[in-house]
């Protein structure tokens, strides 16, 4: 992916596409861009393979703006961000289908991870640092998507799209476990004495 991206700024750059002074930042842009499409191709593959392309769908779209504005764990490289996410939506495609899911277990999860996401959110990583001004930004942005995910969940389990609201339940549970791990891991780099 690194050469390829590297490839295609080159080109843009010889057609006058870029300004040379750019290149660096373009070839980091693509990179990344080529990291999401392969995760998301991945996510979609596995998500049709098991017959739960409408469940990951909703995942994605519920943990993707969570996950922008909240951070959590980064792994270090892009392939282990890879194999960690692959094993994170398999892990959610199995338990998709459990019959662990009554309205109890959903109010319950629901509810802790909400808790957890509040308390912690935001989590910075040591590649994304944040200011105080921008800690109050994605902290509001997290809780009005937390608060509009947590109202459609309780909504499309009335109206009995139950597959529906338990993939936006873990969405929201995976993301609550994906602070704690920020949190964890920051304990070492910003050298944190405690976890709260």
């Amino acid at each position: 992916m690194s050469r390829i991206s590297e490839k295609i700024v080159v080109l843009m750059v010889q057609n006058e596409i870029i300004p040379v002074e750019d290149r660096e930042l373009y070839v980091y842009g693509f990179h990344q861009g080529f990291i999401i499409l392969v995760n998301i191709l991945t996510v979609m593959v596995a998500g049709f393979l098991f017959n739960r392309e409408n469940e990951i769908i909703v995942f994605l779209a519920a943990y993707i703006p969570l996950r922008s504005n909240a951070g959590g764990y980064h792994a270090k490289t892009s392939f282990r961000c890879y194999i960690f996410s692959i094993v994170m939506i398999l892990v959610v495609i199995s338990v998709i289908g459990l019959p662990f899911w009554n309205i109890f277990n959903v109010i319950a999860i629901t509810t802790i991870s909400t808790g957890i996401i509040i308390i912690f959110a935001p989590v910075e990583d040591k590649n994304k640092l944040l200011d105080q001004k921008e800690m109050q930004v994605y902290k509001k942005r997290t809780y009005i998507t937390l608060s509009f995910l947590v109202g459609l969940a309780v909504f499309l389990w009335i109206v009995k799209q139950k597959q529906i609201a338990i993939s936006i339940t873990l969405a929201i549970s995976v993301l609550a476990l994906m602070l704690v791990l920020g949190k964890i891991k920051n304990q070492g780099e910003f050298g944190i004495k405690v976890l709260f």
